[in-house]
């Protein structure tokens, strides 16, 4: 049986080397009242005195390489006890205890994404008889106003759709495009534009557009119907949280005067904080003419107008009416993928969409046959769970090698690509270049080209009554995106262009080596930019849907949408589990693995012996709001690092 000491967390390193040195003075102390009493003779004093100072010295340095050590690795909240002074005796690694998920069992429905009101309003329009789409655009539009920060009609985004009657998947692609002025070079030695702030960032917006065709198609409920609860929140108020008033502090100052003045009080000019009030009343409007006139008011008619208005006014305008007329969302062929392992097929959006390298991974990894012993807890087994996320962090490594020579379809040919990436025959080629005993240097695993880091998404993932899945995820890109919103439309605006890849601009380089620009992913007019985004339905041998998933988070999106779907498909957890277990994150460029907090140490010891660069990640790894089968019923789970929440009936 083994015995974990408890480490105390609750105060900072200077405070412990300062109460060690009051100790000191308190020893010292002691000494004098101890002379004062005995009358040691002039030798004695001073052999004593320098004993207890070279005893005290020994204690601060000994403890002084323990704090410094224990704060290079990061905390580790589990090695905390509600037991003060106790030590916990166990024979298994500690994980994190488990959030409640009681509350989440639905037997119909259930709808799970960042923010709970919105949550509601998706089960609210399945309730009225709305189809699992018609839920989708509603929260979609309710996300625009509680998460302004990630997503909205100024942005775009993917939807994988599975109907489960027809046993037949869609997807669709509505990811922002770059206008018709834009080029490869447009950004390089250009002070007028930036790729990630202001007027030059934005890329001409899909949401709006996707969301309608999608209405088309599957929606039941009135189109205007889906806007009616947002343009009720919009027009009272949101009360801020803490996750999105976090970001107000350090972004406020790169905000123009119309988005600034929605995040600061009008009287003291203080920034707005969690638990204040923010209201969006232009964007109310919007909605209103979008729900009215549909979106041709969006590209064609008098809003069109208004936006191109208020994009003339921002600093490097590139976006202009023609763009808003052209735009078009584009159906896809639905990338699918069978695992051997549990017999499920993965269904996502091909690129420019990241789901094929979710894809990529599961299959490298199916050849394991991992099973819930393959992470076993025990204490005799840490070398071989270590091995086991060893082999999750090498497939990833793989597969961003090769994410960085995918594109848009549309523009590159990745057909070869992509086929290899869900090829069974292929990932068991490099599974066998997976080594258990260590990892190597970045060249092992094909780099050829840099890849762009992506930030902020949404991600709405819904099961219906009928056994209908929808997985969509949406984006600004950045938080508030190009930190421009439209004084007439209240639109707040993509920064889009800053996912494209640039001639000579590496993302990533070291001492020794610099990875090329990937140029399938350069600016062209008309392009989407590579995305992370990998909005991910699986069903099984039945076709019956066992779980939708996707990630919200940029780059690291793909991981934690992988990591999710490994831990309910083969480790065998539930879904709240699968979905809150501490997560580690690779995309090989930089050669880092950044590792959660919670996460147990002793697997990062282990992987530190297989010469793995573990980096404490001092925030959470993108998020993964999921919903899945539970036993007869349904389980949605909101991804705790965001604050997220499921609802359902």
């Amino acid at each position: 049986m083994g015995v974990r000491p408890v480490i105390d967390h609750t105060t900072s390193p200077p405070e412990k080397i300062k109460m060690l040195y009051l100790n000191q003075l308190q020893l010292h102390t002691l000494f004098k009242m101890a002379n004062e009493t005995c009358g040691f003779s002039s030798k004695t004093r001073a052999a004593l005195y320098l004993l207890v100072v070279l005893i005290v010295v020994a204690i601060i340095l000994a403890c002084t390489a323990i704090i410094v050590s224990t704060v290079n690795r990061g905390p580790n909240k589990q090695e905390e006890s509600d037991i003060s002074g106790a030590d916990v005796q166990t024979d298994e690694v500690i994980w994190p205890s488990v959030p409640d998920d009681s509350e989440n069992v639905y037997r119909f429905a259930s709808v799970a994404c960042a923010e709970k009101n919105c949550s509601a309003i998706g089960v609210q329009m399945l309730a009225e008889g709305g189809s699992g789409i018609d839920a989708m655009i509603a929260v979609s539009l309710c996300l625009g106003v509680a998460r302004s920060l990630s997503s909205g009609v100024g942005g775009g985004g993917f939807t994988t759709y599975y109907n489960r009657e027809m046993m037949k998947p869609y997807v669709l692609d509505y990811r922002d495009t770059a206008p018709a002025v834009a080029n490869s070079t447009m950004y390089i030695n250009n002070s007028r534009i930036s790729p990630n702030i202001g007027g030059g960032s934005i890329a001409v917006p899909g949401e709006i557009a996707g969301t309608w065709e999608l209405h088309q198609k599957f929606g039941k409920l009135n189109w205007s119907r889906l806007f009616e609860p947002s343009i009720e929140l919009a027009e009272n108020g949101i009360t801020l949280n803490a996750y999105v008033s976090g970001y107000l502090p350090d972004l406020i100052d790169s905000f123009d005067d119309q988005l600034k003045a929605i995040f600061t009080d009008p009287e003291t000019g203080e920034i707005k904080k969690e638990g204040d009030t923010v209201v969006f009343t232009k964007l109310a409007e919007t909605y209103r003419r979008i729900a009215a006139e549909g979106p041709q008011t969006f590209y064609n008619g008098n809003l069109r107008d208004d936006i191109v208005a208020d994009l003339e006014e921002l600093d490097g305008q590139t976006v202009f009416k023609e763009d808003l007329e052209n735009y078009k969302p584009e159906v896809r062929e639905p990338l699918q993928s069978s695992l051997e392992n549990g017999g499920y097929k993965l269904i996502s959006v091909p690129p420019p969409s990241g789901g094929v390298v979710v894809q990529y991974i599961l299959n490298i990894l199916d050849g394991y046959e991992f099973t819930s012993s393959s992470v076993s807890p025990r204490l005799e087994e840490i070398p071989s769970t270590a091995t086991t996320y060893h082999q999750i962090i090498e497939a990833v490594k793989f597969a961003y090698a090769s994410r960085m020579n995918l594109g848009d379809g549309s523009f590159v040919d990745v057909s070869e690509l992509v086929a290899n990436m869900t090829s069974s025959e292929f990932s068991e080629e490099i599974r066998q270049k997976i080594t258990d005993s260590r990892t190597h240097n970045v060249e092992y695993y094909g780099v050829t080209t840099d890849a762009r880091r992506t930030t902020g998404t949404s991600q709405i993932s819904i099961l219906t009554g009928n056994g209908d899945a929808v997985s969509t995820t949406t984006t600004v890109n950045y938080a508030w995106g190009s930190k421009r919103m439209g004084k007439r439309t209240g639109i707040i605006f993509n920064n889009l262009m800053d996912d494209f890849s640039m001639p000579g601009k590496p993302s990533w380089s070291n001492d020794s080596w610099v990875a090329p620009s990937n140029s399938a992913n350069w600016i062209e007019p008309g392009k989407r930019p590579l995305s992370s985004m990998s909005p991910t339905v699986v069903v099984d041998k039945n076709g019956d849907v066992v779980m939708v998933t996707g990630g919200s988070g940029g780059s690291k999106i793909i991981t934690a949408a992988a990591l999710t779907l490994i831990n309910r498909l083969w480790f065998g957890m539930n879904l709240t589990e699968a979905v809150s277990r501490p997560r580690l994150h690779s995309q090989l460029l930089p050669d880092n693995v950044l590792y959660e907090n919670r996460f147990p140490l002793e697997y990062v010891d282990e992987l530190l012996k297989k010469g793995h660069k573990m980096e404490f990640h001092t925030s959470n790894i993108p998020v993964s709001d999921s919903v899945g089968i539970y036993e007869e019923s349904i389980l949605g789970v909101g991804d705790f690092r965001r604050q997220g929440a499921a609802d359902g009936f």
